[in-house]
């Protein structure tokens, strides 16, 4: 055997070690990727499982709420009827006094007011929760004037706040009308207002909220702040990661991941975070928007 069929021999071994590691590498790789396709739809299903958990807790706390002002009506409803059937016998038996009128007439007025009242605020927890579960449910894009769907959503979310004293101060103009994502845009502020109650206000009983938005003819822009604890500049970082959070007993750690994932992918926007421990946090965001053209 010559040298130069030795070393034929041994560069065909050598390619078909390397035919054979190429080949491993391969089947590696695509066990990789499948893997990975693996792990994003379980992010996607724990992200959207949080969302609806989020939802489900709104629902509940507004179904609480509604008891409320619904009872009250029952109350007054009942004791009226009552009232209507003594003035009834007494007007039947001729005993009803011209004061037993003024009474009852006066009586019906206040009780009428109460149950008007109770209602009206029934049927605005009512339509501010149909509203927002559309929207948090909905990736479709319509037309809504930003100042009345926040309004919606802090109705929504009042109840899930009120074992902390939080002021919320909302800067924007009553007309600003856009064309976007409200369920999106909804999303986005309830988790950083629950955010700010389950980590910011940690160890507090009050708090102040800031939220201001403006916009240009092509973008939104929106602050969130608050006086919370702050976050350390140690972590900053890894704030938007998934499952990452300094309140394992309450968070998940997927509130603001689901926030960058909707500012980031779905509205195609920017999000930055400033915060210093001690001294609150602040959410900047811009977000590409069409600006309806107005009929005069």
């Amino acid at each position: 055997m010559t040298a130069n069929n030795i070393n034929l021999d041994i560069i065909e071994k050598l390619e078909q070690e390397n035919r054979k590691a190429n080949q491993k590498l391969k089947e590696q790789n695509i066990d990789l990727q499948n893997t990975i396709q693996q792990l994003e739809e379980t992010q996607n299903l724990l992200i959207e499982s949080k969302k609806m958990e989020s939802l489900a807790n709104m629902v509940s706390g507004i179904s609480h709420e509604i008891n409320t002002p619904v009872g009250i009506c029952i109350t007054a409803s009942s004791a009226l009827i009552q009232e209507t059937k003594n003035i009834a016998n007494d007007l039947m038996s001729e005993k009803m006094s011209k004061n037993d009128l003024k009474d009852y007439m006066e009586s019906v007025f206040s009780t009428t007011k109460l149950i008007l009242s109770n209602m009206e605020r029934a049927g605005a927890l009512i339509k501010s929760l149909k509203q927002t579960s559309i929207d948090q449910t909905s990736e479709k894009q319509r037309t809504f004037l930003v100042k009345n769907m926040i309004n919606d959503l802090f109705l929504s979310i009042a109840p899930g706040l009120k074992d902390k004293n939080i002021n919320i101060d909302i800067d924007c103009d009553d007309k600003l009308c856009i064309q976007s994502y409200p369920g999106a845009l909804s999303q986005i502020l309830t988790n950083f207002v629950f955010n700010t109650k389950i980590h910011g206000l940690h160890g507090k009983d009050e708090g102040h909220i800031k939220i201001k938005i403006t916009s240009s003819s092509s973008e939104l822009f929106l602050v969130y702040e608050d006086d919370g604890n702050g976050i350390d500049a140690a972590i900053i970082s890894k704030i938007f990661d998934p499952f990452y959070t300094t309140n394992k007993q309450s968070g998940s750690g997927l509130g603001l991941h689901i926030v960058y994932n909707i500012v980031t992918q779905l509205l195609k926007g920017r999000i930055d975070c400033k915060s210093q421990k001690g001294k609150g946090v602040m959410f900047q965001l811009s977000i590409p928007i069409l600006i309806p053209e107005r009929n005069e």
